[in-house]
């Protein structure tokens, strides 16, 4: 008795596209987490006072941050 299997794919996007996809995603991911460290950073090193005038505390920094960069 023989048993035949065949395998098709019914996706439209071949295996290079999805890679190329998924490589973007995870360039852009990584350029977005590295412009969060940047304004973290820059944030940080403002004084109090400065901080202040932006009407901003230092526990509000990562609530600011956050929210740019909010999908």
């Amino acid at each position: 008795m023989a048993h035949a299997t065949s395998f098709t794919s019914s996706s439209t996007t071949t295996s290079p596209a999805l890679f190329r996809q998924a490589m973007n995603l995870f360039r852009q991911r990584v350029a977005e987490y590295q412009a969060r460290g940047r304004m973290r950073a820059e944030l940080n090193s403002y004084s109090d006072r400065h901080l202040a005038d932006m009407g901003l505390s230092r526990s509000d920094i990562e609530d600011v941050v956050r929210h740019q960069f909010a999908r």
